[in-house]
């Protein structure tokens, strides 16, 4: 029986028998060590390159915790502060000292004033 063959066939798949590609037993053996040094080699550039691309997104992640984090500890150090400052104020001192102490301001002649230069207590007057 006869085959037919197109032109593609022919072309594209020769019928070979024997030694393919004409190469030695020492030529094939190098071709495969090349051949399995370069899949080895991609290989371990794709590891290589998924491994970096996961510890991006880690980082990533972390990065937007820490952010998160960062924004909370400024808002607890903001209220805080004006916690500190409220709890500060003369005004609120003055009230708690009359209110829970018994706390007057000074008569007259409790007051000691001192002198700039020698910080020694004196009269204003001299």
């Amino acid at each position: 029986m006869i085959q037919s063959r197109t032109i593609f066939q022919t072309l594209h798949h020769p019928i070979r028998r024997g030694n393919e590609w004409g190469l030695s037993l020492f030529q094939k053996k190098r071709l495969l060590k090349d051949f399995t040094v370069l899949i080895v080699s991609l290989m371990v550039c794709s590891l290589f390159y998924v491994w970096s691309r996961i510890q991006t997104l880690e980082k990533g992640y972390r990065l937007g915790e820490l952010r998160k984090t960062h924004d909370e500890l400024k808002e607890i150090y903001h209220s805080l502060s004006l916690e500190a400052a409220t709890l500060k104020s003369p005004q609120r001192l003055e009230t708690i000292g009359r209110e829970r102490f018994g706390l007057v301001p000074p008569r007259e002649s409790q007051l000691i004033f001192l002198s700039e230069t020698t910080g020694l207590g004196g009269d204003p007057k001299r």
